[in-house]
């Protein structure tokens, strides 16, 4: 009993104390001699009344790993007399495999905005470590370059969707970002029986502490049947339903969002067992119809 109150006060603890305020698209500016280099846009007044974060998952697994689609649905509001135009940044994390992302889209307002894709190298460990949004824009070369580089390079990566906003004096505009990301893997092994896969990802959500402001945020995390439990966050998810998790705030968290979805040779048995008992109760459904069918033509 006692055990269960200290998780019921650590629950309420995650959602009432307050939380530093940063976010995930980054505002940004084009520098340079030649003008195509990105930097951070400071005294962007553009705010960020709310945003919704959807991870799904995908069931069937990405090559030797997992991967989830992600979805970024934010309200963005330009409270200044002027035109405010200026490119954005929305940085995702890369697996060692995943050097091509072909399902990606930017919506402004269900309009779809130019999209150019920028890569930035970077070893897991220093991804853990945390990278600066002026360190991550700096390092990004065109894709097509950043290719050339790893080909080869047993490296990992973070891909920046850039584009360009543009929102009217008092507008309110919704802004849309779908990628895919994939997860880093790891198998713990019993007599060449693997006993537990965990499936971790990484999502950047301090770049955009130079919005205006950022009021609310909304995460969703909708896990694969294969792999249905949250194991480790870097937030305080709660229970939402069968496979899925919510987190709210009135704030942006401190940090970036990790997360680790977990699968057992347990829940393995199980869920096949559960697909097994299923398909038996179908049979006797169908069994039971046949038989009353049979009776009323004798």
């Amino acid at each position: 009993m006692k055990k269960l109150l200290a998780l019921f006060w650590m629950a309420i603890l995650c959602f009432a104390l307050p939380q530093a305020v940063w976010a995930n698209t980054l505002p940004s500016r084009w520098e340079g001699t030649s003008g195509n280099e990105l930097r951070v846009a400071e005294g962007c007044p553009v705010q960020v009344k709310r945003e919704r974060l959807t991870f799904r998952v995908n069931p069937r697994k990405a090559g030797y790993t997992a991967e989830s689609t992600v979805t970024a649905v934010y309200a963005l509001y330009n409270p200044t007399d002027a035109v405010c135009t200026f490119p954005a940044v929305f940085p995702v994390v890369l697996t060692r495999r995943q050097q091509t992302m072909d399902e990606q889209a930017v919506l402004l307002d269900g309009e779809p905005l130019p999209v150019t894709a920028y890569q930035a190298d970077f070893s897991e460990q220093k991804i853990l470590d945390g990278l600066t949004p002026s360190q991550l824009l700096e390092n990004c070369v065109p894709e097509n370059v950043w290719k050339d580089y790893v080909q080869g390079n047993d490296s990992t990566g973070i891909r920046l969707l850039a584009f360009e906003l543009e929102l009217q004096p008092g507008e309110t505009a919704k802004l849309q970002l779908q990628t895919v990301t994939e997860a880093f893997m790891e198998e713990r092994i019993f007599s060449r029986i693997p006993t537990e896969t965990r499936y971790t990802f990484y999502y950047y959500l301090s770049p955009a502490q130079y919005w205006g402001s950022f009021e609310n945020i909304t995460i969703d995390l909708r896990l694969s049947p294969k792999a249905p439990v949250l194991a480790d966050s870097s937030l305080c998810f709660i229970p939402a339903g069968p496979c899925r998790y919510i987190y709210h705030g009135d704030a942006l968290p401190d940090g970036e969002l990790i997360f680790t979805a977990k699968s057992t040779i347990l829940l393995t048995v199980l869920r096949w067992l559960t697909r097994l008992g299923q398909l038996l109760c179908a049979v006797i459904i169908l069994l039971y119809i046949y038989r009353r069918i049979c009776k009323k033509d004798a």
